[in-house]
């Protein structure tokens, strides 16, 4: 088998980690979030006031860290040298790679949604929302932006243009390098999130996302930024981070993080306007990197935190779980027969799990004969 398809080789375990830890914010949010609203629990210390359960309250920001870590993975076999993107049949079987991992998972939801789902076959507008989704235009509307039929399809469509445009983004670098890249595509996303955190452009019943800041060019720093972040880890950069003192910058990191998610509680309580929201990004990205970084400098067992196996079986399945969570959430809460109560609760986390490991194991990598190294249970390389 070629090594290239084999998903357990070159994986860096503490990035599966990373991923394990965000589905799990952002099932949270959609399963929790109205038990840790924010402001929860916010409570005075010396005359400032604490929000101690920020964290909880913006789970959802786990998308932001898989636009960071889609960036970085894209990259990293580029920047060690072990592809290339130099000519157009390279960009091609990047292409062909990224569909063949992206699509087959995506249509398959897409259609067993509209399928069991979705009540308004008759509507004349069901086809052409569909197409919207299969050419993955919905996200430039506003009304499809979070499509009906499986409203977490939103970010799957602004990672596949984020692939679709990753080929542009290295020869970018190839032609200005890396730090002027990053800073253009920086200031660019920078202005878009101006200009799209007005509240005009603001969706009902969601105080955090929209089609504009929330587009692609207003996600793509985060993107960039994880692909600057590799380049970084690979070739040394920031020499100040250094295995002994990693751990210090990883705590740096975790807390920069957290500062992000008080200042989306401030905006999300109208204590702080609104257009601060367009600034968050960059101190969250500014966190992933930190974290990044000090933990592939880490030779210490305090990075099991991140990389033990249970976490990054999470984040291996994470494609699976964040594309079925949605839709048995719907299915098992949406109803009366069901009360949610912690048996309940326990009963969806469960059959989520099957769901999803059985739609990684025959749906995302059903070419892969070896099942124990497509779960972790074979030796992998150095974390």
């Amino acid at each position: 088998m070629n090594k290239n398809s084999d998903p357990s080789v070159n994986r860096l375990a503490f990035i599966d980690g990373l991923r394990g830890l965000a589905i799990l914010g952002v099932i949270y949010h959609h399963l929790f979030s109205a038990f840790t609203p924010p402001g929860y629990e916010a409570t005075t210390i010396f005359g400032v006031e604490v929000y101690p359960y920020a964290l909880l309250s913006n789970g959802w920001l786990g998308v932001s860290l898989f636009f960071f870590l889609s960036g970085f993975v894209l990259y990293y076999p580029y920047i060690n040298q072990n592809r290339q993107m130099n000519s157009r049949k390279s960009v091609m079987d990047f292409y062909f790679r990224r569909a063949k991992r992206l699509l087959p998972l995506y249509y398959f939801s897409i259609l067993i949604c509209a399928f069991f789902m979705h009540r308004t076959y008759t509507d004349p507008s069901f086809f052409k929302h569909l197409l919207m989704l299969f050419t993955f235009t919905n996200i430039f509307t506003v009304d499809q932006y979070f499509p009906p039929i499986n409203w977490v399809l939103w970010s799957l469509g602004i990672e596949v243009w984020f692939s679709l445009l990753f080929p542009l983004v290295i020869l970018a670098i190839h032609k200005l390098g890396h730090h002027t890249t990053l800073i253009l595509v920086i200031v660019l996303s920078l202005i878009v999130r101006i200009i799209g955190a007005d509240e005009e452009y603001a969706l009902k019943g969601n105080p955090y996302l929209n089609p504009v800041k929330d587009s692609i060019l207003g996600c793509m720093d985060a993107f960039v930024i994880g692909m600057f972040c590799c380049y970084v880890c690979v070739n040394n950069k920031f020499g100040f981070i250094r295995a002994s003192n990693a751990i210090l910058f990883v705590i740096l990191g975790l807390g920069i993080g957290f500062a992000g998610c008080v200042i989306w509680d401030l905006i999300a309580m109208k204590k702080i306007a609104t257009e601060f929201s367009a600034y968050v990004s960059l101190v969250l990205s500014l966190s992933f990197m930190l974290v990044v970084v000090s933990l592939y400098r880490l030779n210490s067992m305090i990075k099991w935190v991140f990389s033990n196996w249970p976490l990054r079986v999470l984040g291996m399945m994470c494609f699976s779980l964040y594309i079925w969570h949605g839709v048995l959430m719907v299915a098992m809460f949406s109803t009366v027969r069901w009360v949610f109560t912690p048996t309940i609760v326990i009963h969806y986390y469960l059959v989520l799990l099957c769901i999803a490991a059985l739609s990684y194991r025959y749906i995302e990598f059903g070419s892969v004969s070896d099942t124990r190294k497509l779960f972790g249970f074979a030796s992998r390389s150095k974390s």
